[in-house]
Formats: structure tokens, sequence, C-alpha cells
């Protein structure tokens, strides 16, 4: 856990321990994965053979998946360097029909396919942060320690912190702006009451 002082409020971040499993958002790709140890990705009842064929198969754009395993696991659609402790465990893979129903085309452009991939390759990075326990939680307190903002799920500490301080920054503003408005109110009413008291 990290305290942050930030515009006078104190910024909490800590490792959030009941994330949600990015697999069960509304993803485009379908991740299917086989290891003897580890239950990954989203549920199936392909085979090693099924997953060889897929992705030579026309109808479908995918990438692969591959695992290290390591005091700890992580993955990516990039091989590793360490062939001992590392492999290819699945692929992440969309069908034509399931890009064209999603993004209300009729054909797929070279633009969109590659669209398609950037987006395939952002699930996979996110499942990672997932895999690793890299996923943080903020809360904000103010000066009397009184929690006054709190979110979780977030992918990453650099994102949770940005997010934490604006935030703050938010909280911020509307103090102002209601201090604002409060100082507009008192001058009005003195000025009233100077205008009553000079008649």
């Amino acid at each position: 856990m990290e305290t942050i002082e930030y515009k006078g409020f104190t910024i909490e971040i800590g490792i959030d321990e009941f994330p949600e499993d990015p697999r069960e958002n509304d993803n485009l790709g379908n991740m299917y994965c086989l290891h003897k140890r580890y239950d990954l990705g989203d549920k199936h009842s392909f085979t090693l053979e099924d997953l060889r064929r897929m992705p030579t198969k026309a109808d479908v754009i995918s990438l692969p998946l591959y695992l290290y395993d390591h005091s700890g696991i992580t993955m990516s659609t990039k091989p590793y360097s360490c062939p001992w402790d590392s492999g290819q465990v699945g692929i992440i893979m969309v069908s034509h029909d399931e890009i064209k129903k999603e993004f209300s085309r009729t054909r797929l452009s070279t633009d969109l396919i590659k669209q398609v991939k950037r987006t395939l390759a952002f699930e996979v990075k996110e499942y990672d942060l997932f895999i690793q326990g890299q996923i943080y939680y903020f809360k904000v307190f103010d000066t009397k320690g009184n929690e006054v903002e709190s979110c979780y799920n977030f992918f990453g500490e650099k994102g949770c912190t940005e997010e934490a301080k604006a935030a703050v920054d938010y909280i911020v503003s509307q103090k102002e702006e209601k201090d604002g408005q409060q100082s507009d109110r008192m001058e009005h009413f003195i000025s009233a009451v100077e205008t009553v008291t000079t008649r």
C-alpha cells in the first residue's frame, strides 16, 4: 500500500484483493488456453488440435498467447526469451462475422484488421495485469481522516494514481466553486445591508 499527499488530501493506493476477471466483460476476442496447472482465458471444450487449426482458418483473426511461469505468471502475444519457463498456451481470436457485427461492416478493410489486432492485444494486456495481481484501488481522505472518495478495479498502478489525483482535482474544484458562490452571496448580502443603512 502507498500513500500520497496531494492538494491537502491523502491518497491511498493498494492492491484490489477482489478484482473482476476481465474475461467476464464484453470482449471482442475469444481467449482459448490449455494448461496443466492453470485455468486461463475463456471457458471452452477445444482440444489441442482444435486450437492448432484455428489460426489457419481464413475467416478468423488471431494472435498467439505465450505464458511465462517463474515466481508468478505473465502472458503476452509475443514469445519470451526463456524456453524452459515459457511457451505458447493458446490463442485469442475473433471471426470475421463477429467483427462485421461488432463494427457494423460488410467487409474487412486493412485498417479495420489492424484495429482488431490492437484490440486483441489490449485485451491480453489487461488479462496479463489481472493474472499478475496488478489490479489496484484508491481511497481519498480529507485532513480529518474521513474517506471522501474511492474506486476499485484499476488495471495498473499508474492509471489508478492518475484517476485518484483527478478525483481530488474534482473535489477541490467543486469546493472552490461552492466557496465562490458563498462569497458572492455574502457580497450581495453586505451590499444590500449597506444600501438599506445608507438610506
